[in-house]
């Protein structure tokens, strides 16, 4: 290991952990707002506890699984990664009240709650997949 000359100083010049450290503040404060709004939409509007908790869950359960992704990709948590987790966590709460409320629907038609779901996500997977795709269209580089 090689060691610094005699009377070399070293300054920081720029700290970027302030930044990351606000951004991870805010992008947990939004998850909790998201998380509490739809909750309390989706018992508002479906009246379903169990509904409910499903959503409650997914959005936290979501945002650690893509914590673990980036830790076991050796990739860390900065500016870029968390503008990723605060577009996710609003994709998330769109594609998480859509089924939820597909799902209640097809209960009311009378089929059984295994049915429902099986049915429900495979009337929303399709557009739930065209709307993801045309949000990450936008964050492709053009050619000039």
């Amino acid at each position: 290991m090689a060691q610094a000359p005699p009377g070399l100083q070293l300054k920081v010049g720029f700290d970027q952990s302030i930044f990351v450290r606000a951004a991870i503040v805010n992008v947990v404060r939004e998850a909790v707002i998201a998380t509490l709004l739809v909750s309390l939409m989706v018992l508002v509007f479906l009246g379903s506890w169990r509904s409910t908790l499903v959503v409650a869950i997914s959005i936290p359960l979501s945002i650690l699984v893509g914590i673990v992704a980036l830790f076991l990709t050796d990739n860390s948590i900065n500016i870029m990664t968390l503008g990723g987790f605060a577009l996710a966590i609003g994709m998330l709460v769109d594609d998480a009240t859509v089924e939820v409320e597909n799902i209640h629907r097809n209960r009311a038609l009378g089929k059984p709650l295994t049915v429902a779901v099986l049915d429900s996500a495979s009337q929303i997977a399709v557009p739930a997949i065209v709307s993801t795709l045309s949000i990450c269209i936008v964050f492709f580089p053009c050619s000039s």
